[in-house]
This record gives structure tokens, sequence and C-alpha cells, in this order.
């Protein structure tokens, strides 16, 4: 039997780019000098369309700003989760492969493959055994496909999950312990997810 395969979405998953995009909205942000990041990230989420999220995010990866981790137990759980599973690390973000790959590698990330995607599409069409997201609409279509997704709730997607319906294929998991928890899980159940070759 070949091994599993988990995928993992890099931002909003791994790379805190959404919190990091914040500097760049202080002038679209009423009140921004006085609310956290968290709250000013809950703010801007529902109300920025995906096209300026996308050039925030290509700041981000652009700039020479340190981009942090979700959590800073992620390599520590990734190297967990590699015991299981081959992990394929997957974008459709507008970074440079270059600069997303140096952050990986400074930022301690082990996977088996890299893939950069033109599209959602594509990265829902990647054949895996477990997904990792916080894009509600990636999870929602993965969910539709019968996919099994572990999803992040963050700040960013909070106002979204109510009008998904999500299935039992989507398990939310607080934080990245958990997260690691129910991917072993997942590998070691009796009913195990698709296996490849």
């Amino acid at each position: 039997m070949g091994k599993l395969v988990f995928s993992v979405d890099i931002e909003g998953t791994l790379a805190d780019v959404y919190r990091a995009a914040v500097p760049f909205l202080k002038d679209e942000i009423p009140g921004y000098g006085n609310m956290s990041v968290d709250e000013a990230v809950r703010y801007m989420a529902p109300r920025i369309d995906p096209q300026h999220i996308a050039e925030l995010v290509r700041k981000v990866w652009v700039s020479e700003m340190s981009i942090p981790l979700i959590d800073n137990g992620i390599p520590a759980y990734m190297e967990k989760i590699h015991e299981h599973y081959e992990i394929y690390v997957v974008t459709a973000s507008p970074g440079s492969d270059e600069r997303i790959q140096k952050w990986l590698d400074e930022s301690g990330i082990v996977h088996d493959k890299y893939l950069h995607f033109e599209s959602k599409a594509e990265k829902i069409a990647l054949d895996a055994s477990l997904y990792t997201d916080d894009d509600p609409e990636v999870a929602k279509k993965l969910d539709v496909l019968g996919k099994q997704v572990l999803f992040l709730p963050q700040p960013w997607n909070q106002f979204a999950i109510p009008k998904m319906g999500f299935s039992d294929n989507v398990i939310f998991v607080k934080n990245w312990g958990e997260l690691s928890g129910a991917a072993i899980r997942e590998a070691d159940s009796a009913k195990p997810v698709r296996r490849h070759a």
C-alpha cells in the first residue's frame, strides 16, 4: 500500500501573511491605531475583495518583512505528521517560488513536494488523502467532492464559516496541536483515507 498524502496550504495555514499584511491597510481601516492585529484582520476580511487581498499577499511576499508562522510549534507538528504522510505544501499565492521556498526552509517546514498552482481550482484538483486549509471556499469545494479537510478557523475566515454548511468531511481544529492529532488519527484509523501508490 502506498503512502498517505497530506496537502497543506501555505498562506493562513502555515504562514501568517494576513496578519503581516495589516500594516499595508492602515489607511483603509478606521481606528487602526487602536486595534489589535487580530481585530484589524477581522475588520478587513469581509470588506476587502479577493483581488485586493491577493495584491496584499503579493506585497508581503515581495517585501523583505519577516513572515511569522501561524504557530511556532508548526515545525515540530509537521515532523510528527511526516511520520505518517508524504507532505505536499501547496499554494495558489501570487508570491514567487524563490521567496516562498526560502521561507519554508528558514521556517523549518518539512515537506516532500512544494506545488505552486495558478488557481484555487488546481489546488482543489490535487489528489491527496487529507487536506488542510483556512479558505472556507476551498474547504467547501473539497467537501462537496467528498474529500477530508482539516479546517483551521482564523480571524479572517470567521465571517464565512456559518454560511458554508460543511459536512462531516470537514473537521474543525482550533490550533496546530489539534490539527496534528487529527491528521495522525486519520492516518491510524481503521478506515484510512485514500492512499497513493
